[in-house]
Parts: structure tokens; C-alpha cells; sequence
């Protein structure tokens, strides 16, 4: 059985990786099922997450955004975008939560392996990083908007690699999505680990509202992306999958 290279580089996503975006995922919920309110409709929150969940079932993907095609107007829908789309920026940090517990996990991390980021995000992650006071401890960020290639195009990880003076097979790539993260890293050589964030509730989040308790039971019952993916036609193996980032040092040699 051929040994696995040693890491000495180890890559983060963002979203649902280092920040939890739960938060962030109901908001857009939440907006939606008011704009669908403002055009007529008789709904309550709960039938908005019973319709998500058949979506589900039936193997759709980016679920908010054909619903509100659906069930919007063109122009009310371009308004909601944009509209979401300013708040969510406004306040990013807090709809996209962060764990002390990380902080101290890749603080720890770093005084062994190398750190860096490969994430689709606007320029702003990298501003909330640095509120967090975790930016330097990253030696490559290569932020989708930014460089100018998103993920899953692995021309990303290429970029990344080119500031890296490291083979692809000492880095790990450690992500929530098997079609953005685990298939291009591997493309490239890379070593993978899939959190499959599904099987835990992260803590980040109290919910207490009826409707963020709903959307709560909603997605625990039908995750966001089933399985992990959205585009993803050619089935892939992580490396490693593990059921929350804190597990990372679990297979990390001592």
C-alpha cells in the first residue's frame, strides 16, 4: 500500500468551513418568502421549507434562487437579488459566524503546516479575517474575486499552487462541497478532506425564532446540498471526510 506524502500545506474554504454561513442561508430564506409574501401570496414560512424539501427530493439545485424565478416576477426577483445581496455584504460578519475554537485550532495548526485560504467569497472575507484577527495566519488567500477564477474551475488551485513552492500532494484541501472543493483539489494533486457538516448542528447559530427553528428543522432534514454537491456527475473520494473542522487534527500525524 503506497504511503501517503506528508503534509505540509493545508488549504481552507471559507463558507461553512471556517465561518458558519447558516445564518446567512436563512436570511436569503427569510427575504424570499417576504418578497413572495409582497406579490400575493398566502404563505407561512414552514410551506416555503415544505416546497424546498420537494425540490430536494427531486434532485433540484440552487433551490432559493428557482424558487423565486418561480414565484417572482423578473424585476421583483433582479431587486431581490440585489437587495440580498447589499445586506448580506453590510453585515458579513454576522451572517457568517466564527467559532473561537477555530482561532485557537489554527493557531495551533500553524506551528507545524503552512496556511492558506481558497475560497469563492467577495473581497470582504478577507477584511472579516482580518476583524478576526486570523488574516496572517494565512501565507496564500486566494479569494475567487480577487484572483478572478471560481471554483470548481480548478485554474484556482493551479493559481494557488503557482505561490506555493510545494508539490500539490504535500497540501490539503480542506472543504464542504466534493464539486468545489474535493474534485478540482484532486484534479490538481492535492489531498482532501470533505466535512460533511450535515451530520452535526454547528453551534455558532441559536436559533429562536419560529422561523429560523423551522428553516433549522428544514435543512437538518434535507441539507442545503444533498451529499455534499450541487454539479457533481462524476462521483469523487476524499482523502479523508470528517464531521466537523475541529476533527482536523485528528488526522494529522502528532
Amino acid at each position: 500500500m503506497p504511503k501517503t506524502p506528508p503534509i505540509k500545506y493545508i488549504f481552507f474554504d471559507i463558507g461553512n468551513v471556517l465561518f458558519n454561513d447558516e445564518r446567512q442561508n436563512f436570511l436569503a430564506y427569510l427575504r424570499l418568502h417576504e418578497t413572495i409574501m409582497s406579490q400575493g401570496e398566502d404563505w407561512s414560512f414552514s410551506k416555503l421549507m415544505e416546497i424546498r424539501e420537494s425540490m430536494v427530493l427531486r434532485g433540484q439545485q440552487w433551490i432559493n434562487q428557482k424558487i423565486a424565478q418561480t414565484y417572482l416576477t423578473e424585476d421583483v426577483f433582479q431587486t431581490y437579488r440585489k437587495s440580498l445581496f447589499t445586506e448580506l455584504l453590510a453585515a458579513f460578519d454576522e451572517n457568517h459566524l466564527f467559532s473561537p475554537a477555530t482561532a485557537e485550532m489554527l493557531q495551533s495548526l500553524q506551528k507545524t503546516y503552512r496556511l492558506g485560504i481558497i475560497a469563492n467569497q467577495p473581497p470582504e472575507a478577507r477584511n472579516s479575517l482580518q476583524r478576526r484577527g486570523i488574516l496572517d495566519l494565512f501565507d496564500v488567500i486566494a479569494i475567487s474575486d480577487e484572483v478572478g477564477i471560481s471554483k470548481p474551475d480548478a485554474g484556482l488551485y493551479r493559481w494557488t499552487l503557482e505561490q506555493v513552492d510545494l508539490p500539490a500532494e504535500n497540501c490539503l484541501m480542506v472543504g464542504d462541497r466534493l464539486d468545489n472543493d474535493v474534485a478540482p483539489a484532486q484534479e490538481v494533486g492535492m489531498q482532501t478532506v470533505h466535512l460533511d457538516w450535515h451530520i452535526h448542528t454547528a453551534p455558532e447559530w441559536i436559533v429562536s425564532t419560529e422561523n429560523e427553528i423551522a428553516y433549522r428543522s428544514s435543512t437538518t432534514r434535507f441539507p442545503l446540498f444533498m451529499n455534499g454537491r450541487v454539479n457533481l456527475t462524476t462521483p469523487v473520494t476524499p482523502t479523508y471526510t470528517l464531521p466537523s473542522l475541529l476533527d482536523l487534527p485528528t488526522i494529522l500525524p502528532h
